[in-house]
């Protein structure tokens, strides 16, 4: 166990270092340094930061309890994982890095206020606030996933979430987006290491695959077939609902498509949309297939989501399993820097400094202190609710992207997309995409049966009706020469 606590030492160390190095060699000081650094990142640093920050504690912790509990079909949160993350990038990462070159837009937010226009800053500051106050709740999920990796190793679980909290925390202070992007490139590494180790660890204890597949088939049938043992269509249903809405966050996370904005040029764009789609792949593929062998290592486990730090425990050498086990704080804080970056990103670039101090002579000196002020706030945030909230992370993590994803989902594509779409339907498909998620989430899903993600049908009606309402309101607010400039830049 000591072997372990030490690679977990050099882990912590190694990252530490980078993140004052890379922050020391960053633009840090200004809030546009802050968030988007010099806009200079290549094709595999982007890919493994956007891998990481979509990959999080829900890969090592979450991903793992759904493939022992469940089996072969949580290999369908892979398939359309890997399908909806190309798309946003096929979509979203051309047009967006062009309008963050010409438009200088810091944030996908204020590039959607920059689409049709903003009359009064109210995309800015609603999108700016929601966003940047709903992320913390994606924050506490991650924390609570280093929690329970604590467990096994005999920590105190919540003495390893305010550890994780303050490292994320001074992370960021001390870099921003320089810090962010560098660590997670080498969280990236060690998460492919880890997960290349863990499957043949784990294949290598039940026979290999073939032997994974035979035991399972005996202890229960349904843990190795595509569709869990449903009929036909109670499996597409079933596949569809839950699976496709659990992966449906990958439309549109704005902490992942803020790298967008920060990559080099078109050229990297077009490597990186190749590295990341890989990586997600083996992100995903590799947690179901080690906890569907943990279903036979470790048949009456309490908790599941333990899985990995369970088997690094008892099977895997000291030294290594300390950098294995590293794998998943690494996978955990990843996400958390990009999490919290985004959160103050938004919250001092929307709602501050674009949006309610708009009219007011502040300096960029002085929006650099307050994104490094606002980082400690929203990471405090983040680590109460992960002390004292309740449910497992994989639930916590999915209702948190789901809402993301529907409060900038619609607004953004058909923003892009869409002729027809105005400011204010921008804003409508904002304001109602949360509160959406929220309430399908607590009083209809139980119910009917029907994953949260049923609730983007809202704000996608919201910007259409809305955009239809106020065409000729688009007009007096005189932001038809804007439109036309967005929209030969995004062409």
């Amino acid at each position: 166990m000591t072997g372990i606590f030490i690679g977990i030492a050099v882990y912590l160390a190694a990252t530490f270092g980078v993140s004052i190095y890379t922050g020391r060699k960053g633009h840090s000081k200004s809030s546009a340094g802050f968030i988007v650094g010099e806009k200079n990142f290549g094709s595999v640093v982007t890919a493994l930061a956007m891998g990481t920050t979509l990959a999080s504690g829900f890969a090592f912790i979450g991903l793992v309890g759904m493939g022992y509990t469940l089996g072969l079909v949580a290999t369908w949160q892979c398939i359309w994982g890997t399908i909806l993350e190309f798309i946003c990038w096929f979509f979203l990462a051309h047009k967006l890095r062009a309008m963050s070159e010409k438009t200088e837009v810091l944030t996908p937010i204020e590039a959607m206020s920059k689409l049709h226009g903003d009359p009064h800053n109210l995309i800015k500051i609603s999108g700016g606030l929601m966003i940047g106050l709903f992320i913390t709740f994606y924050l506490a999920g991650q924390f609570t996933a280093a929690s329970k990796a604590a467990n096994v190793l005999g920590l105190n679980p919540s003495a390893i979430a305010v550890g994780i909290a303050v490292l994320t925390i001074a992370y960021i202070f001390l870099g921003g987006v320089n810090a962010a992007m560098w660590t997670n490139a080498i969280q990236g590494f060690i998460m492919i290491l880890s997960f290349g180790v863990l499957v043949a660890v784990s294949l290598s204890k039940v026979g290999g695959l073939s032997g994974l597949f035979a035991s399972l088939s005996t202890a229960d049938p349904s843990l190795i077939q595509w569709n869990n043992g449903r009929s036909t269509g109670n499996a597409a249903f079933y596949i569809c609902n839950y699976w496709l809405g659990s992966a449906a966050g990958f439309l549109a996370q704005p902490q992942a498509i803020q790298k967008y904005l920060t990559i080099k040029n078109d050229k990297q764009i077009r490597k990186s949309c190749v590295l990341s789609s890989i990586f997600n792949i083996i992100r995903q593929l590799g947690p179901v297939l080690i906890g569907m062998s943990c279903r036979l290592l470790y048949p009456t486990i309490a908790d599941p989501e333990t899985c990995i730090p369970q088997i690094i425990v008892d099977y895997i050498p000291n030294i290594l399993g300390g950098i294995l086990m590293a794998g998943i704080f690494a996978a955990v804080m990843s996400t958390t820097e990009s999490l919290l970056l985004q959160s103050t990103s938004e919250l001092s670039r929307n709602f501050l400094e674009k949006g309610i101090l708009a009219k007011r002579h502040i300096s960029q000196k002085a929006y650099g202190i307050i994104c490094k002020l606002l980082t400690i706030v929203i990471g405090i945030i983040g680590l109460l609710i992960s002390l004292f909230g309740s449910g497992g992370v994989f639930n916590m993590i999915i209702f948190a992207w789901t809402g993301l994803m529907t409060s900038v989902g619609p607004s953004l594509y058909l923003g892009l997309y869409w002729k027809k779409c105005t400011s204010q339907g921008i804003l409508a498909g904002i304001l109602t995409g949360i509160p959406a998620t929220c309430v399908w989430y607590y009083l209809f899903k139980t119910s009917t049966g029907i994953h949260e993600a049923i609730s983007v049908v809202v704000p996608i009606i919201a910007v259409i009706v809305v955009s239809l309402m106020t065409q000729n309101i688009q007009q007096e607010d005189n932001w038809a020469d804007k439109i036309k400039n967005l929209k030969e830049l995004t062409t």
